[in-house]
């Protein structure tokens, strides 16, 4: 009963803000935005990249990008 109670009450969160769980833009705005930040290109520099990478992220910083 909590469960259901507790689904409802954020139902009517998400129905009074519709933006707050709303995501705005798309992968496509997501790669403009890294290729202005960082001028990179995300594709080819970042597909593979990191050891925070994947389910359980481990790994050493390689560089200031996964810090």
């Amino acid at each position: 009963m909590k469960t259901l109670l507790l689904l409802a009450v954020i139902m009517a969160i998400a129905a009074v803000l519709p933006g707050l769980l709303q995501v705005h833009g798309d992968l496509l705005n997501f790669r403009k935005m890294i290729k202005l930040t960082t001028g990179k290109e995300p594709a080819t520099r970042y597909s593979f990249y990191g050891c925070y990478c994947g389910m359980s992220g481990r790994g050493t910083p390689k560089d200031a990008t996964d810090w």
